[in-house]
C-alpha cells in the first residue's frame, strides 16, 4: 500500500514496515517537518519499524542528519528500528563527516545562553530607542561594514545571500555555519518582501553587514508594514507542515540558525531584523563578555 503526499511518499511493506521516501526539494523548508510529522503519525499507530529511503536527497545538511538520528532513537525506544537506504555519495559523505558541534550549542560555563529571538517584536513606541541601542552595541569593536540593496523581488534574493556569504567565508565560518547564515538571510529578506512589501517589486530591501574577527551582524531593513512576531514557543513546525502552512516558519528557522535575533518595527527609521552569528574561536568568550553581547 502506498500513500502519496506533496512532499513525500509513504509505503507500507510486509511485516508492518513503513518506508518513508522524501520526494521534494531538500531546500524546501516544509520538507523536513513533513517527514517528521509523517513519522510521528505512524508511531502513534504503533508502527515501530521504518525504512528511510534517501534516493531523492542529493546531500544531508546537519538538520537532516539529526532528524535521522532522532527517528532512529525513537523507533528503538519502542523496540523497533529505522534503516537508511539508497544514500547518494555526497549524502553518505555528509553523514560520515557529521560532527555534533556543527549542530549543537555549547557553553563554556553555566550561564544561560541568550534566548533566540529575545527581545523580539519591540513595540513601536520604544522602537527608536531599542533600535539605536542594538545598533550601537553591535558596532562596538567592528572593523568593517558593508551594504547591498536589492529590489523586493524573490529572484533577487541570491544577491543578498551571495553578498553576506562572501564576507562570512572570508571570516572563516565553516560550511555548516555558512548554510545557516545563507538560509537566515534568505528567510529574512523573503519576510520583508512578502510581509512588509506584500511582494510589490517597486520597493527595496537593504542588507547591512558589520563584522570583526569574531562576530558577524546582519541587518535586514525595510520601510514597509513590518510583520507580527510570535514567540517561537508558540510555533509548532510539525503541525504547520501537516496543515501546509508556512507562516512563521521563516522566523523559526532563523532563530534556530543564528546566535542572537532581534526584530524592531519602526515606520520612521525602518523595520530592522538584526541577526548575529559568532565565529567560534579561543578568544570568543572573552571578547563577548567585554562587549556585552550574548
Amino acid at each position: 500500500m502506498t500513500m502519496d503526499h506533496d512532499l513525500l511518499k509513504i509505503e507500507f511493506l510486509a511485516e508492518g514496515i513503513v518506508r518513508l521516501v522524501p520526494g521534494g526539494n531538500i531546500e524546501d523548508i516544509s520538507l523536513l517537518p513533513a517527514v517528521l510529522s509523517a513519522f510521528e503519525k505512524e508511531l502513534r499507530k504503533q508502527h515501530i519499524h521504518f525504512v528511510f529511503d534517501a534516493r531523492e536527497l542529493p546531500f544531508l545538511p546537519p538538520s537532516w542528519i539529526v532528524l535521522i538520528y532522532e527517528m532512529t532513537a525513537r523507533a528503538r525506544r519502542r523496540g523497533g528500528n529505522l534503516c537508511v537506504i539508497n544514500l547518494l555519495e555526497r549524502a553518505l559523505n555528509d553523514l560520515n563527516h557529521f560532527h555534533p558541534d556543527s549542530y549543537l550549542c555549547f557553553e563554556e560555563n553555566e550561564l544561560m545562553p541568550a534566548v533566540h529571538g529575545a527581545p523580539f517584536g519591540v513595540p513601536e513606541e520604544a522602537a527608536a530607542e531599542a533600535q539605536m541601542a542594538v545598533q550601537n552595541r553591535g558596532r562596538q569593536d567592528e572593523d568593517s561594514v558593508g551594504e547591498v540593496q536589492i529590489p523586493s523581488r524573490v529572484d533577487m534574493l541570491y544577491r543578498a545571500c551571495d553578498f553576506v556569504l562572501e564576507i562570512a567565508q572570508k571570516m572563516g565560518f565553516p560550511e555548516s555555519e555558512l548554510s545557516k547564515i545563507k538560509i537566515s538571510v534568505y528567510e529574512g529578506c523573503l519576510n520583508a518582501i512578502e510581509h512588509a512589501y506584500h511582494s510589490d517589486p517597486t520597493h527595496v530591501v537593504k542588507v547591512q553587514v558589520s563584522y570583526n574577527r569574531v562576530r558577524l551582524i546582519i541587518r535586514i531593513i525595510d520601510h514597509g508594514d513590518g510583520f507580527e512576531v510570535r514567540s517561537d514557543a508558540e510555533f509548532d513546525a510539525a503541525a504547520a507542515a501537516a496543515a501546509r502552512k508556512t507562516g512563521g516558519m521563516g522566523l523559526h528557522i532563523i532563530r534556530r540558525s543564528m546566535d542572537s535575533v532581534h526584530y524592531v518595527r519602526n515606520r520612521e527609521l525602518g523595520n530592522m531584523l538584526i541577526m548575529e552569528k559568532r565565529l567560534q574561536t579561543m578568544n570568543t568568550t572573552a571578547h563577548d563578555s567585554s562587549t556585552g553581547i550574548r
